[in-house]
């Protein structure tokens, strides 16, 4: 007999800046941040920003091919 495993998490949602001056290393972590949730299947629900940690974390899952609403 198999069992199918599900994961009990399949979405997260972030809230963070969405400055447009933010430090690099911020940036870097949250563009590693979102790749990390798309290689985990986790699909990134967020605010929508276009700029600072808010548009890295999009820009990171999407580079992974992972799912991004907002």
């Amino acid at each position: 007999m198999t069992v199918a495993h599900t994961p009990l998490l399949k979405r997260v949602t972030v809230y963070c800046g969405s400055a447009a001056s933010v430090d690099a290393r911020f940036k870097d972590a949250a563009f590693d941040m979102g790749q990390e949730l798309a290689r985990h299947k986790l699909n990134l629900i967020y605010e929508g920003g276009d700029v600072g940690l808010m548009k890295s974390l999009s820009d990171g899952c999407l580079a992974a091919h992972g799912h991004v609403t907002g």
